[in-house]
């Protein structure tokens, strides 16, 4: 065992050969600043009061030399004060740190500007603009980059949150989930590019693009691709691969809707707020020649003799006409032909439920259907249960 002191110069390099026999070398440097540099052997246990660079690498506790701390890159946890259990790893990460507890930041300037506490941030950039924010937790590149007061999110991928600046509660998994969100609260998006351009309060996405478009707040769509095309339509639920405009049915800029449908948004249906149920089919086939029970343009639809009378038929022509009571559990079937011209709505009371599905049969005033007498034309319709008595 050897011992070497060195006096004399209060600063300066000092260069220790070590002594070619294995030992323990004691070296005590007469100021806590200098450079020693070792050669011709091999340093296995190396014990300093204070953080140390290696290769331009700073090891240790970081400022305020605090015991519960972790410190390595350049600058990381280069201001904290009494900050106690905060784990810095990359270069500038915690680099704002002061007083906060219980941090842990992983990559090039994750946490840089951060000043809350029990923050975790894994990724190069991750969480990089929060402030005084507490409780969040992002992993991947630029995961919650730009967020500043926003607390309690998770996000999880590159780019998941990267817009959310004071928005909480929040938690988007998979790239760019959840990206364009700034304010939003209560958010989940699950899935690559879920609630992509979202910007309300209480969705929730589910799937693979699952409620891209929408700006709407508390839509649910789960399914890949669901809701991908709605947009401003609010407190809409989805489930299936339905886009928010598909088989006649447009939801895009509706509220209140539930759609279901199948994995490619095939045959979807929906219900509406006042417990309505529509099926939308591509075309349905109709013979001219017949009468119908009645026809109104415009106004109120009334029941005749305050009954629905089986098999009865009202024609109506295109436009929102009034329901008054007593309609609940009848069927609407809006027709419309294939270009749009010759819309109308009918009133039937006697639609079947087979197991093969609905089946209907009309005899309508081929006049009003501008249907030539004894021929058949293919019209779009959809089917509408009505719940409430409301509009048409």
């Amino acid at each position: 065992m050897s011992s070497v002191i060195v006096s004399g110069d209060t600063s300066g390099a000092v260069t220790l050969s070590a002594p070619a026999v294995a030992g323990t070398v004691t070296v005590t440097l007469p100021s806590t600043s200098g450079v020693m540099a070792v050669g011709g052997g091999t340093i296995t246990t190396l014990t300093t009061t204070s953080d140390i660079t290696v290769q331009g690498v700073t090891v240790g506790r970081g400022a305020g030399a605090v015991s519960a701390n972790t410190a390595v890159g350049a600058s990381a946890l280069a201001a904290n004060t009494s900050g106690s259990e905060n784990i810095a790893l990359g270069t500038e990460s915690l680099f704002s740190n002061t007083t906060a507890s219980s941090n842990t930041a992983i990559g090039y300037r994750a946490l840089k500007f951060s000043t809350g506490g029990l923050n975790t941030a894994v990724g190069s950039g991750s969480g990089r603009d929060t402030t005084t924010a507490t409780g969040n937790s992002s992993l991947g590149q630029n995961s919650l980059v730009l967020n500043t007061t926003g607390s309690s999110n998770t996000a999880m991928g590159k780019d998941a949150l990267l817009s959310n600046t004071t928005a909480s509660n929040n938690t988007a998994v998979g790239y760019q989930a959840g990206y364009s969100n700034v304010t939003g609260t209560q958010v989940a998006a699950f899935g690559y590019q879920a609630g992509y351009l979202s910007t309300g309060n209480f969705g929730a996405y589910f799937g693979n693009q699952a409620g891209y478009s929408t700006t709407g707040a508390a839509n649910t769509f789960i399914g890949s691709g669901a809701g991908y095309s709605v947009t401003s339509g609010a407190k809409n639920t989805i489930i299936g691969g339905f886009n928010g405009n598909q088989y006649s049915i447009d939801i895009r800029t509706e509220s209140n809707k539930i759609v279901l449908s199948d994995g490619d948004g095939n045959a979807p249906g929906f219900y509406d707020d006042k417990g309505s149920a529509t099926y939308a089919g591509a075309s349905v086939s109709l013979t001219g020649g017949g009468a119908a029970v009645a026809i109104c343009t415009t106004g109120s639809i009334w029941r005749i003799n305050n009954t629905l009378t089986s098999g009865m038929v009202m024609v109506v022509a295109s436009g929102s006409n009034s329901l008054d009571g007593g309609w609940e559990g009848a069927w609407l079937l809006h027709i419309s032909k294939g270009f749009g011209a010759y819309g109308v709505t009918v009133m039937a009371s006697n639609l079947l439920l087979n197991t093969g599905g609905y089946s209907f049969t009309f005899t309508l005033d081929a006049s009003n259907l501008y249907v030539s007498a004894g021929k058949t034309t293919n019209f779009s319709y959809a089917l509408t249960r009505l719940g409430s008595a409301g509009t048409g």
